[in-house]
């Protein structure tokens, strides 16, 4: 057994060049708001007071008090004091040594008020601490109680251990308190003693946070009931309005959105902008005007179509050119004569599609019949050049290119100039009546009147007169040709008939 030095008169206030005790601390272990057991801790605190090291290695061998010359408590004496109510339990002792079967039927004891080296109680297999002895002379309660004459010691010294502390007391009290004691701490080697007196006054147990809403002035030990004051705001931090000094949520968080109410993604509900913002445009990649970046179709899309004018499918409303589409109209040849008579009708003809219509334009000669179909029959003019041209229109709307063929119109050289013959049509355009001036060796000569095809609308036979009135009446207006006939051929004079 590793003993206190053995005399007490020599325990003084010395202090060794390597001591190891530097202190003491204490914690609350509990604070009471009512009935424990059988007995009422209401308002009560239980403090646990440690002795503090600075290596691990060291031992606690001892706590003691000093006998001093008069019975006033000082520094050297063991003591534990309070100015209020100390909770001594009637089954408890100076030092934690209750059986287990008090424990048991007494839960107060857990929290009487006691001093000892580390041990918590006789029952616990796990508490290491050792049992203390008590002084010669035991006083009646443990606070209050001066110890000046005794020690408290242990068959093996307590090891410090890794946290570098010892639990020396147990207080339970419903006010201040205060500890005087002195501690016999060794080395690991037994080659370094400590003998030293410590003190703690004044020791109160409350909320030390300032911002606390029971914050106490008095308090020298936090027990870990501050309420701090609410402060209402959002607490996640992932909002636009988190506020990190609230600590009660109030429901009022905001999230990150587009804010953007042209946007497609518009969150109404956003309390911020987070730079989501996607807006309309065209998502067809198949489109002329596609955007990548366009976050919902608007209906703006525009595709690609054939836009020569000439195609039978020619788009005036593609959004681009891709004229690889486009569709024409086959073309082929008019089909006719290229050499042809004054006054003559003659037939042309094109390839023929189902229902396509086909528009013919002369030049030199009229049409006479079949505008509109694949042949056409033309009674061609006066001697020159002419041109025979037709567009073809599909079913579906297509218009062909224009296809013509050059035109030689030669004169009928059995026609006789009408100067030469001195034929003399008046008025002319004419009305009602046409008059007829021929020379006195025409008179006898047949005439008639034709229409541009060459048939005969009205026999004249022949004149009897150098000046005939003609009536005419029955003509609708148009173009018609006098025609005359005698041995050296024919001739004709052109009469309009206009109203």
């Amino acid at each position: 057994m590793k003993t206190l030095i053995t005399m007490l008169s020599a325990l003084l206030l010395s202090s060794f060049a390597f001591s190891q005790a530097t202190g003491l601390s204490v914690d609350v272990y509990a604070v009471h708001d009512g009935m424990v057991g059988t007995t009422d801790l209401a308002g009560y605190q239980t403090y646990r007071v440690y002795a503090e090291f600075t290596d691990s290695s060291d031992e606690l061998s001892a706590l003691y008090g000093l006998l001093m010359d008069d019975d006033q408590p000082d520094e050297q004496d063991l003591l534990i004091s309070t100015n209020g109510s100390c909770f001594d339990h009637d089954m408890g002792g100076f030092t934690p040594t209750h059986s287990c079967n008090d424990y048991a039927m007494n839960p107060e004891l857990e929290y009487d008020t006691y001093y000892t080296l580390d041990a918590t109680s006789s029952c616990d297999p796990e508490d290491v601490g050792a049992y203390p002895t008590v002084p010669s002379i035991i006083p009646s309660a443990v606070c209050n109680s001066i110890i000046d004459d005794g020690v408290i010691t242990a068959w093996d010294p307590v090891p410090v251990g890794d946290d570098h502390r010892v639990l020396i007391a147990q207080v339970t009290t419903d006010s201040f308190f205060g500890i005087n004691l002195c501690l016999q701490v060794f080395n690991d080697n037994w080659d370094d003693e400590q003998q030293e007196c410590f003190e703690l006054q004044n020791i109160l147990g409350g909320c030390t946070d300032p911002t606390a809403s029971n914050y106490d002035v008095n308090a020298t030990v936090d027990n870990g009931t501050c309420m701090i004051p609410m402060v209402f705001g959002c607490l996640d931090s992932e909002a636009c309005n988190y506020n990190a000094e609230a600590n009660a949520d109030d429901g009022s968080c905001v999230y990150p959105g587009c804010m953007d109410a042209n946007a497609c993604n518009f969150n109404s509900d956003a309390g911020c902008d987070d730079g989501s913002c996607t807006f309309p445009g065209c998502d067809d990649a198949e489109a002329c005007n596609y955007d990548a970046a366009a976050g919902c179709d608007d209906g703006s899309c525009t595709y690609p179509g054939c836009q020569d004018i000439l195609a039978c499918n020619y788009d005036a409303d593609a959004g681009c050119e891709d004229n690889s589409l486009c569709d024409y109209m086959v073309t082929y040849s008019v089909g006719g004569a290229t050499d042809v008579i004054e006054a003559s009708i003659v037939t042309y003809d094109y390839q023929e599609t189902a229902e396509s219509t086909y528009a013919w334009e002369i030049e030199g000669g009229t049409v006479d019949s079949g505008q509109g179909s694949a042949s056409v029959q033309v009674l061609w003019g006066e001697p020159g050049n002419g041109i025979v041209r037709v567009i073809e229109t599909d079913a579906t709307g297509c218009i062909g290119e224009a296809v013509e063929i050059q035109i030689t119109i030669d004169p009928d050289l059995n026609v006789l100039e009408t100067d030469q013959l001195n034929m003399i049509l008046f008025p002319n355009p004419a009305n009602d009546v046409v008059t007829i001036q021929v020379p006195e060796n025409l008179k006898n000569m047949p005439f008639e009147i034709v229409n541009v095809v060459g048939q005969q609308v009205l026999n004249l036979g022949n004149l009897q007169r150098q000046q005939e009135q003609i009536d005419v009446n029955m003509l609708a207006t148009g173009v018609y040709f006098v025609k005359a006939t005698n041995a050296n051929g024919h001739f004709t004079q052109r009469l309009v008939i206009k109203r």
